[in-house]
């Protein structure tokens, strides 16, 4: 304890020592001797002036004349200046200056050697105590999900003690609540009406596109790259939206921390119009995350607390996210897609910009593949302003875009006609029916399954691939000596019975 107290004693007096020895390096005199004179560089500037100068082609030639004297003038001068012995400028310092700081070099020492002492005296008596670490809050977060977040035992519980829960829809079959839902598309194909749309049906009720009942609730909608008075306030009003059950928000904010930017505007909705918040939109969701980060354990750690409250709330959070370089599938970390219990995908239909829009499910977790929504987009006008609206067409399911059993040898030719007609779309599903005939009828070789799906018309084994996800096909790794990968269905999928010709 006496060391600590020479210690900062030292530290004191060391910090003194320097601060006089600053000052006096700057009042005793101290002699410098200058390389070049500013007189010199003033003369060598001028110098250099006067022959651009003289390299303009429309001098006149008095000009030029007079310019090529005082040039001559000036070099003369400059090789007098440089035959000049350097001068001395004066600045300070000295040695007065440098024994102060030595001085407080040695304060300094002595401070660091009595802080040493200091610690081994308290390790010796056994004396360090280390206070515990008191547990610190996530910052503005729920009551509940805090909980979860500061669990330091996780709780177990017996499989016979569970209580089973209905999973809730916000769109059945589309989009869970409670979850974190992806939507995207690439630019102009209508992405952004589409969600306008779907936020508009949350708060008027009435039939999702696929015919069940939209439970009817408010909507949080923040949106940073369309005007709000101009773009997205008119297209919800123009979907039919009641705007009373609508809260929207322009400014960008960071998520990666403080969810309360949503969660304290969803409990003041509820509050305000007693009506629960059933959806939040985040367009584009990337945009609320701070700096943008490609490692997936950085988005998985910013997205855990905003999913955690969407869970505890019964909100569906539906994040806008642009595609990949104009591919089916979106841009940024995995972790986005991976995150994400559903994924939509809006897109042309024939890949040409112009043709029919499509919205299909990219990644659905708890939901269905089988489903292709067609729709259009119609303009129009709201309390005298432009804008545009979604018009639903039949959503086309795997049973109505593929033939099934006997229906192929007795299709007539409207329906041949027809399957034309739907192009991409039916193409898609009857590669997956084939693909699952093959493994269900005894094939699991993943080159020959390949082989023969090529033999039909199926060449790029990026659509196979495609397919076999789509379907939960289960690819094994290739065997320690080499060979196929061995493909095989899923359990829950061994006992469907796939259509005979499907494979002819």
């Amino acid at each position: 304890r006496l060391a600590a107290r020479i210690s900062a004693g030292a530290w004191a007096s060391g910090f003194a020592v320097c601060a006089l020895a600053a000052f006096a390096f700057f009042s005793a005199p101290h002699k410098i001797q200058a390389g070049r004179s500013p007189e010199l560089a003033r003369k060598i500037a001028a110098l250099k002036v006067i022959d651009r100068a003289r390299d303009n082609p429309d001098l006149d030639y008095e000009t030029y004349d007079i310019y090529g004297r005082r040039a001559v003038k000036l070099r003369a001068e400059i090789a007098d200046l440089r035959t000049q012995p350097p001068k001395t400028v004066v600045v300070g310092g000295g040695l007065a200056g440098q024994l102060l700081g030595v001085i407080g070099v040695v304060a300094e020492l002595i401070s660091a050697l009595g802080l040493l002492l200091y610690r081994w005296a308290i390790m010796r008596d056994d004396e360090r105590v280390i206070p515990a670490p008191e547990p610190v809050a996530p910052v503005n977060v729920a009551p509940a999900v805090a909980t979860t977040l500061l669990q330091a035992t996780p709780r177990f519980v017996r499989g016979s003690d569970l209580q089973f829960e209905n999973l809730q829809w916000l769109w059945p079959g589309v989009l869970p609540s409670g979850a974190f839902c992806l939507i995207g598309g690439v630019g102009g194909v209508g992405k952004s009406t589409a969600c306008a749309n779907i936020a508009a049906l949350v708060t008027s009720g009435g039939r999702w596109p696929t015919g069940e009942a939209v439970e009817r609730g408010a909507v949080v909608y923040c949106e940073i790259e369309d005007h709000l008075a101009s773009v997205t306030g008119p297209a919800l009003a123009f979907a039919g939206a009641d705007m009373r059950l609508v809260d929207l928000c322009s400014e960008p904010f960071d998520l990666s921390m403080d969810i309360s930017p949503v969660t304290s505007r969803v409990e003041a909705l509820e509050a305000d119009t007693g009506v629960k918040v059933r959806l939040a939109v985040l367009s584009p969701v990337r945009n609320f995350f701070g700096n943008e980060s490609y490692r997936d354990v950085d988005v998985r750690a910013k997205l855990d607390r905003l999913c955690q409250w969407a869970e505890s709330a019964g909100v569906c959070l539906l994040g806008v996210l642009h595609p990949k370089d104009g591919k089916e599938a979106f841009a940024g970390a995995s972790a986005w897609k991976d995150k994400a219990r559903a994924g939509l995908f809006v897109q042309w239909k024939d890949g040409k910009k112009g043709g029919q829009r499509i919205i299909k499910p990219l990644k659905a977790n708890i939901g269905r593949y089988d489903w292709i929504l067609p729709f259009d987009i119609e303009g129009g006008t709201v309390d005298g302003c432009a804008s545009k609206r979604v018009m639903w067409g039949n959503v086309v399911k795997e049973g109505d875009s593929a033939p099934r059993g006997s229906d192929v040898a007795e299709a007539s030719e409207d329906d041949e006609e027809e399957a034309e007609s739907t192009g991409d779309m039916k193409r898609s599903t009857q590669l997956e029916v084939m693909l699952r005939f093959l493994i269900e009828n005894g094939e699991t070789s993943g080159a020959e399954i390949k082989r023969r799906l090529r033999d039909a018309g199926f060449t790029s084994n990026k659509a196979v691939y495609a397919a076999a996800d789509r379907i939960g096909v289960i690819r094994d790794e290739k065997g320690e000596f080499g060979g196929s990968s061995t493909w095989r269905l899923p359990p829950k999928l061994n006992g469907h019975t796939p259509p005979q010709a499907a494979a002819e």
